[in-house]
């Protein structure tokens, strides 16, 4: 996806994992980060979800979190 995106001229300010193992680390030049360091407002958040059924869940954290889907947030797969 970031080779995809940098074709396109857009840049990855940060990645989001849930998994603490990889948290931390850099990807693509970028520092990946918990879910719970986003705000809205800030950045636009493109979500690509790995897990079958897993995208209601990031709906709900996003919701928790004052994301508004469409504004501050895209499911993309």
């Amino acid at each position: 996806m970031a080779t995809s995106l940098a074709r396109e001229g857009v840049r990855v300010s940060r990645w989001l994992d849930v998994d603490p193992r990889k948290q931390g680390r850099i990807l693509h030049g970028a520092p990946v980060t918990a879910p719970d360091d986003m705000r809205g407002g800030a950045e636009k958040i493109l979500v690509t979800v790995g897990t079958r059924g897993a995208r209601d869940g990031i709906r709900a954290w996003a919701r928790r979190a004052g994301l508004r889907e469409g504004e501050d947030f895209v499911c993309v797969t």
